[in-house]
């Protein structure tokens, strides 16, 4: 058996059961994970289980939507598809993509093939991406909708992962009712460093760089806020999602309506597709409206490409 068939019969394997979260999670990967993973005799269960979750996440990011999705979640790495059983995980990446079970199970195989084939390519030596040179750890946002312009402040604690980390690549999604270039939300920082340029990446989508203080050794954490104002009320779409470009740990999202005003129906985005954060007729649990008319919600465990938030004002 080639190295390539290996590591798909130890991937799958891997993912029965708890998956990443299984008890004896050295006993069940293979030789040929552990040289992909980078597992040594000398890791704690501990550090086994963070080696093995950082190498699937990493080649989920380079999947499609779907297939990131069913992988994350046939392996237990989503927090809302933790369960117990494979089949189960299967069942749940089902009813999110909108299959029969049998078609999601062949959307893991699919995953499972796609990151064997990755792991292959690392193993010969092929250039890879570089891991990230930084994730957060800690996202709050609040949306204030009860002012003269819509407002959205950002706190945000990141740590770095490369030396002399001094820059932060940074980016908000944009879009309008209609098919024009929608205007550009004022940003402005409130503390942790300087904003260093901006862009347009698309149409819909500004890019932007914050330069730290001081630079950041790997390990280090660096806390910062942003304050975004929108031009109107109509430049700002009734949702918002986060959608990392990277591992993101906690997402907690306040939105503050004005008096009077609050929609009839809030929903909540949780690991969903960005294409579907605005369709009226995709799934999204209710969440009840505070008397003080804010709604808080919290998401923890974000995987990179997949949207989260809240959508509001749908009847």
């Amino acid at each position: 058996m080639g190295f390539l068939a290996v590591l798909v019969a130890e991937l799958k394997i891997l993912r029965k059961g708890n998956g990443v979260f299984a008890g004896d999670l050295r006993g069940r990967i293979g030789p040929g994970l552990r040289v992909a993973c980078r597992v040594t005799e000398q890791d704690g269960p501990g550090d086994v289980r963070r080696k093995v979750a950082a190498t699937l996440e990493r080649c989920a990011a380079a999947l499609p939507p779907d297939l990131r999705l069913a992988l994350m979640a046939g392996y237990g790495l989503l927090p809302e598809a933790r369960l117990p059983r494979y089949e189960d995980r299967v069942r749940w990446v089902a009813d999110r993509l909108g299959h029969v079970p049998r078609t999601a199970r062949r959307r893991v195989d699919d995953a499972v093939q796609h990151v064997a084939e990755q792991l292959y390519r690392v193993s010969a030596g092929e250039d890879v991406p570089p891991p990230a040179a930084w994730h957060t750890t800690d996202l709050r946002v609040l949306v204030a909708l009860d002012g003269p312009r819509p407002e959205v402040v950002e706190q945000r604690r990141v740590v770095a992962h490369a030396s002399g980390l001094d820059e932060l690549d940074l980016a908000v999604t944009l879009s309008r009712r209609d098919r024009s270039i929608p205007p550009a939300p004022e940003v402005s920082v409130l503390h942790g460093g300087v904003l260093r340029w901006r862009r347009r990446e698309s149409s819909e989508r500004l890019g932007f760089a914050l330069r730290l203080p001081e630079p950041l050794a790997p390990g280090g954490v660096h806390s910062f806020g942003l304050r975004y104002v929108f031009p109107g009320e109509r430049m700002f779409r009734p949702y918002l999602a986060c959608v990392p470009r990277r591992a993101c740990d906690l997402f907690d999202l306040r939105v503050r309506f004005a008096p009077g005003r609050e929609p009839a129906r809030v929903q909540l985005l949780r690991a969903g597709f960005q294409r579907d954060v605005d369709d009226d007729e995709s799934p999204g649990d209710e969440v009840p409206v505070d008397p003080s008319g804010a709604v808080h919600v919290r998401f923890r465990g974000l995987a990179p490409g997949l949207a989260y938030g809240l959508r509001w004002g749908r009847g």
